[in-house]
């Protein structure tokens, strides 16, 4: 009687990582300096997101970068070079989508609309700059 034995074979695909460029924000110190006051010595950590506001105590750039990142809807790459822990507070209209031309000029007249990217600039001295930048993912094999 003869045995026959199927050995199963594994392929395994060694992943590889790559710059994949993407559309981003860099986040950078404005042409006047940051106007971010430095958090105080024994503060406790604290974020706390709205609706078209943002307060934060003890945030790093690179964790101001991550929250901006989820309100624009795209990376924003710290490049602001500030290494301390810093206290935030932001305020912005948030965009609710298209509006008639009545609304908007209803809008305007009630109330000073400011875009996020207003707000940063405005409010803590910083800039985000819309630029191609490589972010760090999976690639193909070659």
């Amino acid at each position: 009687m003869m045995v026959l034995r199927v050995v199963g074979v594994v392929c395994l695909a060694a992943m590889m990582w790559a710059q994949v460029p993407t559309q981003a924000y860099t986040l950078a110190v404005g042409r006047s300096g940051t106007q971010i006051p430095d958090s105080p010595p024994g503060s406790k950590k604290i974020v706390s997101r709205g609706k078209g506001t943002l307060v934060g105590r003890r945030v790093t750039m690179p964790e101001l970068a991550g929250l901006l990142s989820d309100i624009v809807g795209r990376a924003v790459v710290d490049e602001t070079g500030l290494t301390g822990e810093y206290d935030v507070k932001l305020a912005w209209t948030p965009d609710t989508g298209p509006k008639s031309a009545k609304e908007r000029a209803d809008l305007n007249a009630a109330v000073e609309t400011r875009s996020i990217f207003s707000a940063v600039r405005e409010q803590l001295g910083l800039d985000l700059v819309p630029r191609k930048v490589g972010l760090t993912g999976p690639g193909r094999m070659k």
